[in-house]
């Protein structure tokens, strides 16, 4: 299906991938950090629309959590025993 793509849309789903991996890393990797959607956006440099979607696909994925009160957070680590 790629194939079908144009040079633009791969370009685009290349850099949502980039900035997929760096939400996650930022996010993961920096204990306690806890961000609004405004901070997040902010951070990041992107719009706060795209930043949204991008919060909410790492939620839906697994690797985030959204609190209750509003602020995406990291996943604790797995500690083994």
């Amino acid at each position: 299906m790629l194939s079908n793509l144009q040079p633009d849309d791969r370009r685009d789903s290349d850099m949502r991938d980039a900035l997929l991996n760096r939400f996650r890393y930022e996010i993961q990797h920096t204990p306690g950090l806890a961000l609004t959607p405004d901070q997040a956006s902010r951070l990041f440099g992107i719009p706060r629309d795209v930043c949204g979607r991008l919060l909410t696909r790492l939620v839906q994925e697994g690797a985030i959590y959204l609190r209750s009160d509003g602020r995406f957070v990291g996943l604790a680590p797995v500690r083994e025993s």
